[in-house]
């Protein structure tokens, strides 16, 4: 259990730094909390938050193809 919970935590820190910090900053937003696997982000607009969503959601799956279902599926 501590050897998966190590490696989910290295693969989050890389995806956050990686994909999920440049999109945010590129959509005008700023991440001011972070929880777990989890952010608070704050935007310009929310067409900007929404593009910033759609551009993670298609990224993400790519560099963890483990997420592709779960990206997929309607909420």
């Amino acid at each position: 259990m501590e050897a998966a919970e190590a490696a989910t935590l290295t693969r989050l820190r890389s995806l956050m730094r990686e994909v999920i910090e440049p999109v945010t900053a590129d959509h005008r937003g700023r991440i001011f909390k972070t929880t777990g696997d989890g952010a608070l982000v704050d935007f310009a607009s929310a067409i900007d938050a929404v593009e910033s969503a759609i551009v993670v959601q298609t990224r993400l799956p790519a560099r963890e193809p483990s997420l592709a279902e779960q990206c997929s599926e309607p909420a």
